[in-house]
């Protein structure tokens, strides 16, 4: 069994009619015929704004690094030199004490309040380059007297000889 069926007669298609939306048309297709390529946008610079930034702030980081590390060099710097000038200062208080120190007059006032005494000759011996010595005794008057070196006429020689060396 074979079944038909009725195709539908075709409408018939209405003639363009010209009206308001059709000169519209024409009017943007003339609007875009006077449009132009343009090209794309130049790529976004953000990236190397935030790269520039980033190197910016590394460099200042840098520099207040090193200015940290040069002032705390510095201040080490200035507590040796004050090490250095107060051991000067105390140097030349040493060298003053010893100059005082060593004062004869000091040292015999020193020796006295100890108990020591002047004593009445002094007896020096000197050694010859032949191997021998000589002795020589000298009488002291006056421990204060300057002018007396205290020195009297009895020189003896180690080999009994009289006279001087």
């Amino acid at each position: 069994m074979t079944a038909t069926r009725a195709v539908p007669a075709a409408r018939p298609v209405p003639a363009a009619r010209p009206d308001r939306r059709s000169v519209r048309a024409r009017d943007a297709e003339t609007r875009r015929a006077e449009l132009r390529v343009v090209h794309a946008a130049p790529p976004r610079r953000a990236g190397l704004a935030a790269l520039g930034l980033v190197l910016v702030f590394g460099v200042l980081m840098a520099v207040a690094a090193l200015n940290t590390v040069l002032v705390s060099g510095q201040r080490e710097l200035d507590r040796i030199q004050r090490d250095i000038d107060d051991g000067h200062r105390r140097n030349e208080d040493l060298y003053l004490a010893r100059a005082e120190l060593s004062d004869p007059s000091r040292i015999v006032a020193v020796a006295e309040r100890d108990g020591m005494i002047r004593p009445d000759e002094t007896t020096m011996i000197t050694v010859r380059p032949d191997g021998g010595t000589d002795v020589q005794v000298n009488a002291t008057s006056e421990p204060d007297d300057p002018s007396d070196e205290g020195t009297s006429d009895t020189d003896e020689r180690a080999d009994g000889a009289a006279g001087r060396p």
